[in-house]
């Protein structure tokens, strides 16, 4: 028996639903099939092929994803079933709640606390729906005007979300300990940097079947990361068939005699966080992180410590600053509307490329809306409709990082056999520039639709500011670039 008249019934009673059709800022599944482009953000999350959780429905607030809802039917239920579903919400790092509906009563937990193991340290609220009394209490907490009135971020109830919690802000806090540890062993920071995305970056393929225990033992010797890790031969041959298979593009520059600096307890302490244990206390957390479905968007969350570190105490003239996801589709909702999906988009202080990567998926989706989608399509857009250029060379870095994960997430066929299909074209010095947006060679030879970004609104010093200054008669601040961006961004 399917209990989903039962949750549409009390999505309709909490006010998601109103004459059977979804109220606004409700994603179903299904919407991402239509022509708005916005709904491609989470078509993932609808596929069942890909993504185990079955999402019935997303609500935004505000443009911001809060609560996740999904059905827990009626035979197939348990606590187990539920602590695996926070688990994979947790990883997705979507929106802080997550609604289970399940016969007589609906669970809230929090998708913002890490996972534990033990579904009583997640829930925030459980109502029965079988008298009016429940439901009323469960409509005035979590129903949907609790959220577009704010009334629910005043209650108890959000005062036990600890954001410090979420999935990218506990990935950084464990990657920076972990830098930190490799620091502490005599690595230095831009390898030890280096060492980490090649971390990250393998794992997301393995999780996301593309690097399989097959293709591991034959090529490294070893099954899992973790074990390739722990023998000095295999992690080198690794890095060498990364180097090769991404055109070096993705961890720039190489370290000179990187192979004799890198030492077993280097790698050892990469493969302990593969395992899941905790770099600053060595304990062993329940639940590793899970890199196919950590969403690419989360990537720019550790660009701080990439792009920070490399600049080092240039970070704050750079303007370094990461740009939260919200900010980014709340812009692109208004840049990219009605927009074709030929447009050519430039950021013209991309940082870790968060802008790029969400204008990359929006223009994916929109050429699909008119010819099929193909790993030619998304590999067209992502050479030759994105471009970026930033100051800082560890900021490209994280950028090509993120967009070729992107491309990997959008790409149709990712169960082709064999990898050599996994090579793609260089990005930077082509589509990703190193220099100032003032000096970028080469933008006059193509006609952007949307210059679009976070410019370096900060102090960099009256020459900065002078380095493209706008016409005389207009006024603008004397030590900082933001009215220079502008204007060039005008030409």
């Amino acid at each position: 028996m399917n209990s989903m008249p039962a949750l549409i019934d009390v999505l309709a009673r909490a006010g998601f639903m109103h004459d059977g059709a979804p109220v606004d800022g409700m994603v179903m599944p299904g919407d991402y099939l239509d022509a708005d482009p916005r709904a491609g953000r989470y078509a993932f999350l609808f596929d069942r092929s890909r993504f185990p959780l079955a999402i019935q429905g997303i609500f935004k607030a505000g443009g911001t994803p809060v609560m996740i809802f999904v059905d827990g039917g009626i035979d197939t239920f348990s606590e187990q079933t539920a602590i695996s579903w926070h688990r994979i919400a947790w990883n997705v790092g979507l929106a802080p709640l997550l609604w289970i509906n399940l016969p007589g009563r609906v669970i809230i937990l929090d998708n913002y606390r890490r996972p534990s193991g033990y579904l009583a340290d997640v829930v925030i609220a459980s109502f029965t729906t079988e008298t009016p009394s429940g439901i009323s209490d469960l409509v005035t907490a979590c129903g949907r005007l609790a959220f577009e009135t704010g009334a629910f971020w005043s209650s108890d109830f959000a005062r036990r979300i600890d954001r410090q919690q979420r999935v990218d802000a506990t990935l950084l806090r464990e990657l920076t300990a972990v830098e930190r540890k490799l620091l502490c062993a005599g690595l230095q920071p831009l390898l030890a940097q280096k060492l980490i995305g090649r971390t990250i970056f393998s794992q997301y393929l393995i999780d996301r079947g593309l690097l399989q225990v097959v293709d591991l033992e034959r090529l490294f010797g070893h099954p899992n990361l973790s074990s390739i890790f722990r023998d000095l031969d295999a992690a080198a041959g690794l890095f060498d068939w990364l180097r090769a298979t991404f055109n070096g593009d993705l961890f720039p520059p190489d370290v000179e005699n990187e192979r004799a600096q890198v030492r077993a307890e280097h790698l050892t302490a990469l493969a302990d966080f593969l395992d899941g244990h905790e770099a600053a206390t060595g304990q062993l957390s329940a639940f590793p992180f899970r890199f196919d479905y950590i969403p690419v968007e989360l990537i720019s969350s550790i660009y701080e410590q990439f792009a920070h570190s490399i600049a080092g105490s240039s970070a704050a003239t750079q303007g370094l600053h990461y740009t939260p996801v919200n900010l980014v589709d709340l812009l692109l909702d208004q840049v990219m509307d009605d927009l074709s999906g030929t447009a050519k988009i430039l950021d013209p202080a991309c940082g870790s490329g968060v802008f790029l990567v969400e204008a990359m998926r929006r223009l994916v989706w929109l050429r699909t809306r008119a010819e099929p989608n193909s790993r030619q399509l998304v590999r067209d857009v992502l050479r030759n409709q994105i471009f970026g250029v930033d100051i800082n060379a560890g900021a490209l870095q994280v950028a090509a990082f993120s967009l070729y994960l992107a491309a990997l997430e959008l790409d149709p066929d990712l169960q082709e056999e064999g990898l050599g299909w996994l090579k793609f074209d260089h990005l930077i010095g082509y589509n990703l520039i190193n220099t100032s947006f003032f000096q970028a060679d080469g933008l006059e030879e193509h006609r952007f639709d949307i210059v679009v970004g976070n410019p370096p609104w900060t102090y960099g010093g009256a020459a900065a500011a002078r380095e493209r200054p706008a016409p005389s008669s207009v006024p603008q601040p004397r030590r900082s670039p933001d009215w220079s961006f502008l204007w060039h961004a005008r030409d």
